[in-house]
């Protein structure tokens, strides 16, 4: 393991067009709260018209203006709007138009403009589902004739146009789903998203992910089209996340709604597990480790095949969807293959902090799987909650082992850097097991970066000249630590610390 390889807090910034993605992820967590038809509210409007103006105040807060075109854009007319019937491009187009000029006027501090340009925005959204009766094919098309995103920033009007038919789509589908006692064109319009996703397999998130994953729309309508996207998985042509999710959505829909049993299923993933593609393996393992029946069967394929890509996804699994006792025996059993992988140890923290701080605590009492240790106190100490900081703070103290305290020093000074961070850190160059060792001392260097990115200058300066003058600080070390200091301090911190 590299030293503080998962424990570094985030860094600031990974580029321009960070921020048009922040918009999209944002516009997106808002689909997820959409009521399914325009039903009038006591706030006045209906539920899409308030759900776009979440949608604009996310893409507001995150939009890059770079990535924009600043033209003035005008309200359209009211009178035109009443009197002309609009096409579902039109409808579109304005509401790009409108959402941009939302975030522009918004950036030029005229609040009472960029509330009438949203207020706009909510009616025509409104408008458009109550108007037109195939918005959500009309959208899937669309969708498809959207440019492929390259490497570069996309830039908002993309983005937008695409959330905007996200969102129609979205809505349409669950109308659809409640309201039609003929579930053919419901089918026909689940066939044609996933045959769009073959075509362009650049809108599997969009469309698979956040449209059909988790939902019930796929049954054995589709059993064909999905089976086609894990093969093209298994040949590197669509995302096989994506595609994993999908086969075990469709599994829990087919088992759902009686066309399989959970007998079929059950026999169908245990033959994937063994002679299956990379996709339909992963699908089978999900689901098998989740079954208390089956679970010891897919350990056993684990030990055996020593897949890591399978312990990984059923480590995530088992840490998501089983109790804690059961979670903890697949996560640890997985460990032995993956290695320092602390995101399932993370997501069962969340889940039971409790469960895992008591595990940690019984651990330490009997000195015993300092590697397991060291895990529990990485995902617990990252898990939001002080139970999870607690533990940090008591391996810290109290662990034998200088791995497991290592671990604990790189949350302190992530998570309570105002509190413990500098303390901490004096704490550990103070420790043999840390800095009279080289190679733990050069992760510490990594802990003070935690520091500096949350302001703490003078005690990165204190800090970084008393790291200087260790014997035991490594050529590399040093230059890593004469960077950060030359990144963060006035004169690298040769003279003095730039304080805050």
């Amino acid at each position: 393991m590299k030293h503080g390889q998962h424990e570094r807090a985030p860094t600031r910034g990974a580029g321009r067009h960070r921020h048009v993605w922040l918009a999209a992820a944002a516009f997106a967590a808002c689909i997820a709260a959409l009521g399914p038809s325009p039903v009038a509210t006591s706030a006045g409007g209906t539920t899409e018209e308030r759900d776009m103006t979440f949608a604009t105040s996310a893409i507001e807060a995150s939009g890059d203006a770079s990535q924009r075109t600043t033209h003035a854009r005008t309200m359209p007319d009211a009178k035109r709007a009443t009197a002309t019937a609009r096409a579902f491009s039109d409808y579109i187009d304005e509401l790009v138009a409108l959402g941009l000029s939302t975030v522009e006027a918004k950036e030029a501090g005229d609040d009472d403009a960029a509330a009438e340009h949203d207020q706009a925005t909510r009616a025509l959204f409104g408008e458009m589902m109550r108007a037109l009766v195939d918005v959500d094919a009309e959208s899937l098309q669309a969708f498809g004739d959207l440019p492929p995103i390259d490497d570069a920033a996309p830039g908002l009007p993309r983005i937008l146009r695409q959330n905007v038919l996200q969102l129609a789509l979205t809505i349409g589908m669950q109308r659809r789903l409640d309201g039609a006692a003929d579930p053919s064109a419901l089918d026909a319009l689940t066939s044609g998203t996933l045959t769009t996703m073959l075509a362009r397999p650049d809108l599997g998130e969009p469309l698979g992910k956040e449209l059909l994953v988790g939902k019930p729309y796929l049954g054995e309508p589709h059993e064909r089209l999905v089976l086609d996207l894990i093969a093209a998985s298994g040949e590197g042509r669509f995302a096989q996340d994506i595609a994993v999710q999908l086969l075990s959505t469709l599994w829990d829909n087919l088992q759902r709604s009686g066309a399989r049993t959970s007998r079929d299923l059950t026999s169908l993933a245990l033959l994937l597990l063994d002679v299956g593609n990379a996709s339909e393996r992963l699908a089978a393992a999900r689901r098998l480790v989740l079954d208390d029946r089956c679970r010891e069967v897919v350990l056993a394929h684990l030990r055996r095949t020593r897949d890591a890509e399978l312990a990984r996804a059923i480590a995530m699994a088992a840490a998501t969807d089983l109790p804690g006792a059961a979670a903890f025996s697949v996560i640890t059993q997985a460990a032995e293959i993956v290695g320092q992988d602390t995101a399932p140890f993370l997501t069962l923290a969340q889940r039971e902090p409790g469960f895992v701080r008591t595990e940690y605590e019984q651990r330490l009492g009997s000195d015993v799987t300092p590697r397991v240790r060291a895990l529990l106190v990485a995902g617990a100490g990252f898990a939001e909650g002080a139970e999870g900081l607690e533990v940090a703070r008591l391996a810290f103290s109290s662990d034998p082992d200088a791995e497991v305290r290592l671990r604990a020093l790189f949350v302190l000074t992530g998570r309570a850097a105002d509190a413990l961070g500098e303390a901490a850190v004096s704490q550990a160059l103070d420790d043999p097991g840390i800095g009279g060792d080289p190679q733990r001392l050069a992760a510490v260097v990594l802990a003070v970066e935690n520091l500096a990115r949350q302001g703490h200058l003078n005690a990165v300066h204190r800090l970084g000249e008393r790291m200087r003058a260790m014997p035991t600080l490594s050529l590399t070390a040093r230059t890593m630590l004469d960077r950060l200091l030359q990144e963060h301090l006035p004169g690298g911190g040769a003279t003095g610390g730039g304080g805050q």
